[in-house]
């Protein structure tokens, strides 16, 4: 291998690593501080574990009824979690990074609203706002096959080419 491309290679490797490091030091800012609602009727296999130390082997309790908490710290993926309302009012518990984002209400645009409302668990404002948001809206949206507006060019399809008769075959 020569100087340069391992030069090359380690530099590579430097901005990698600096780029996961960006990635990560950001991911606490937008949690930190914020206060969420922890739904468990909308578990549908296993309910979310919450940790009593930062560690999966220091145990593990679960929460049955709603629950409100806000995010207190965040050290080495997990988030250190003071709960307000509900039966572990006051206490703290920690829940790694990734459990938080996969489970938190983010509607996106690739499903619709009320599937990613059925799959999560936790919600930054109280659920049953948001279920009584989205019932009303499906009540307004219209039923059955929507037609478009009159402005809405409709498109014919294009006629095929004609092909050219054949050439005899030249001499």
């Amino acid at each position: 291998m020569t100087r340069s491309f391992a030069r090359f290679l380690a530099a590579l490797l430097g901005l990698a690593c600096c780029a996961c490091a960006f990635g990560q030091s950001d991911l606490p800012d937008r949690y930190l501080g914020r206060k969420y609602w922890y739904e468990p009727e909308h578990e549908k296999y296993v309910q979310t574990e919450f940790y009593r130390l930062p560690n999966f082997d220091k145990g593990s309790f679960t929460i049955s009824k709603k629950t409100q908490f806000a995010v207190a710290e965040y050290a080495r993926g997990w988030f250190r979690l003071r709960f307000e309302s509900g039966a572990a009012k006051g206490s703290f518990g920690y829940i790694p990074s990734r459990m938080l984002r996969t489970r938190l209400y983010e509607p996106k645009l690739t499903e619709s609203v009320q599937e990613t409302f059925r799959k999560a668990s936790i919600f930054e404002e109280d659920p049953e706002v948001i279920r009584k948001r989205l019932e009303r809206a499906a009540a307004v949206a219209p039923k059955g096959p929507v037609t478009p507006p009159p402005w809405v060019i409709k498109r014919r399809p294009i006629p095929p080419l004609e092909q050219p008769p054949p050439q005899p075959p030249s001499e």
